[in-house]
């Protein structure tokens, strides 16, 4: 069987997209497994090693010329890449994102079983263009592809949770986030505070990637000493790999995490905890306010008119009392 899964975007939605694709692999070692994403997401597909082949896609530019109502896509940047799907025959397309672009490249690629999830977890009439539809059930969004793909794996599910952990000293701390997501970083004055009280058993690090960078005028000269820089996903997976606990905010690293079957303590500001955050399949667990922010923030655009008051309100007592659990 040859399979091809699509997720174009983000970085850390491709990597809830692992857990799955590594479930079949183990339960059909012979099946091919490709992936199509945008240019920009080859080097986080690459952590994956069920991935047998990356499939790179341009993304379809917005419509400017639009004539008499009738030119109203150009999909001809897709033609190089439609035709290197259609060379590697693949038996089943497996739309994992659901939106117009990654349900059209599986018909136009001529991959006769499309499956994808059902109008109401689509946006853009993707659901259209499936010729399997799957009912999604699941919120969690690493479990929900499980969900799309019981219907040609029907006892498919996610691997048991791993123990090696438990040999490692090393507790991995990522406060940061990309720019956009600015608005899920939990305070790094409480990071700091945390990293104090975790004592001297263990060896607490704080890890900084390139769009975190900016973090460092805020960490005291005398912790430089436990800060590990950061410049690709494969240093953040191989320090993930290493530790015992991970701590962070809901980003790609902590995915990665979970993902990896390493403890992970998710702190969950404005995004909701239950979509995104620790599963059922995997150590860890989620920490988030008390009291439930009702307001509608923009998380992309940086914009809370409660003055970031779903994070601040989470204690470091409050993350460390999660922690403990696994020192």
């Amino acid at each position: 069987m040859r399979l091809l899964f699509c997720h174009l975007r983000t970085h850390g939605d491709i990597i809830r997209t692992f857990p799955i694709i590594d479930s079949i692999k183990e339960m059909c070692p012979d099946t091919y497994i490709g992936y199509t994403c945008y240019e920009n997401m080859v080097e986080t597909c690459n952590l994956c090693s069920s991935i047998d082949g990356v499939f790179v896609q341009p993304r379809i530019p917005p419509v400017i010329d639009n004539v008499g109502g009738t030119r109203l896509l150009n999909c001809s940047m897709l033609e190089e890449s439609i035709n290197r799907i259609r060379d590697a025959k693949f038996d089943i397309y497996v739309d994992l994102q659901g939106v117009f672009q990654s349900a059209l490249v599986g018909c136009l690629a001529n991959i006769q079983c499309r499956i994808g999830k059902d109008r109401n977890n689509t946006k853009d009439g993707a659901y259209l263009f499936y010729t399997k539809i799957q009912a999604v059930t699941s919120l969690n969004k690493m479990e929900r592809h499980f969900d799309v793909c019981k219907s040609i794996f029907p006892a498919i599910k996610p691997n048991c949770a791993s123990t090696e952990w438990e040999n490692h000293t090393l507790i991995s701390i990522f406060p940061g986030s990309s720019h956009l997501g600015i608005l899920k970083r939990w305070s790094i004055t409480k990071y700091q505070k945390l990293r104090n009280k975790l004592g001297k058993k263990y060896s607490a690090k704080l890890i900084l990637g390139p769009d975190e960078y900016d973090l460092m005028s805020f960490i005291p000269e005398e912790l430089y000493k436990d800060v590990i820089r950061i410049k690709t996903w494969n240093d953040a997976k191989r320090i993930i790999e290493k530790s015992r606990i991970v701590i962070g905010n809901d980003t790609a690293y902590l995915h990665i995490a979970i993902w990896k079957q390493i403890p992970t303590i998710m702190i969950c500001g404005p995004t909701n905890h239950i979509i995104n955050g620790v599963w059922k399949y995997s150590d860890g667990a989620s920490v988030v306010c008390p009291q439930k922010c009702k307001t509608k923030c923009d998380v992309w655009k940086g914009n809370c008119d409660k003055m970031h008051k779903c994070l601040d309100e989470i204690s470091v007592d409050d993350v460390y009392s999660a922690v403990r659990k696994y020192m």
